[in-house]
């Protein structure tokens, strides 16, 4: 009986946003005129920092959220041909909208995996973001819930950049490293804001103090003010073998080449 009662809620859940996202679409529409914002990367590349930055800013509603709404998945698998569910997009994650907000930002790691398949639904008004960051850094990187393990492996970080570099040329992606994001931040954020059509405000130069994601579970926490020392950590003799592992794939060495990391 408990079971039945659960899959009705979950009936009646999934059918009530979807029902209010229909009509909030209408006011969506009205208050954010300008294009949305989706960023994508390789998992522990700094998307969700990049997000936690750009929700400081007046403009931008930050959805503080992995919907993937726009990388949908079923059985652990993505859903290339699943068209994109908006009317749940729209019931489910819009609410404590800033006033002051023009546009939306979503973020999923995976939605670099669909940035063809984004820009087509949007008709090319949109803004993607992705950013890279070095993958011997990004293999290191402990799971949340599992210490043991690392969250990224080298196949997933050469499969994710490389799904990303398709895209590279078009006028409404930017790729920004994460390198040059924590250690030239400002003259970094004046080029994606004006990438993204954006003033450069008080606010987004010092985010941390108005950036309305500060937590997440890859944080492990609260969020942190930026530091250099997540930079070049695989340098360290004890994560030789780690780095090796990756290094051990050509077509790494080639994208590390790509994105200018030394070699």
């Amino acid at each position: 009986m408990q079971f039945i009662r659960s899959i009705y809620y979950g009936i009646r859940h999934f059918f009530m946003f979807r029902l209010k996202g229909f009509f909030m679409y209408f006011k969506i529409k009205k208050q954010f005129d300008q294009p949305p914002i989706i960023v994508g990367g390789c998992g522990r590349s700094g998307t969700t920092l990049l997000l936690s930055i750009l929700s400081s800013h007046p403009d931008i509603h930050a959805i503080p959220v992995e919907t993937f709404s726009f990388c949908p998945y079923k059985n652990k698998k993505f859903l290339y041909d699943k068209p994109f569910d908006m009317n749940m997009f729209y019931g489910k994650y819009f609410t404590n909208i800033k006033e002051s907000s023009r546009r939306w930002c979503e973020k999923t790691p995976s939605n670099v995996l669909f940035f063809d398949k984004i820009l087509k639904h949007f008709n090319n008004e949109v803004k993607i973001i992705h950013i890279v960051r070095d993958g011997r850094d990004v293999v290191l990187s402990k799971h949340p819930t599992n210490k043991s393990k690392s969250w990224v492996g080298p196949e997933r970080w050469i499969n994710d950049v490389s799904q990303g570099l398709k895209v590279i040329n078009h006028e409404n992606v930017y790729t920004i490293r994460y390198e040059d994001l924590i250690l030239d931040y400002e003259n970094s954020i004046r080029k994606l804001c004006a990438f993204l059509n954006l003033s450069v405000t008080d606010e987004i130069l010092h985010w941390h103090d108005h950036t309305t994601v500060s937590e997440n579970i890859a944080w492990d926490g609260k969020v942190t003010p930026i530091k250099p020392s997540s930079i070049g950590k695989w340098r360290e003799e004890k994560f030789k073998n780690q780095v090796n592992a990756l290094m051990a794939h050509p077509t790494a060495v080639e994208l590390l080449k790509k994105f200018n990391y030394t070699v």
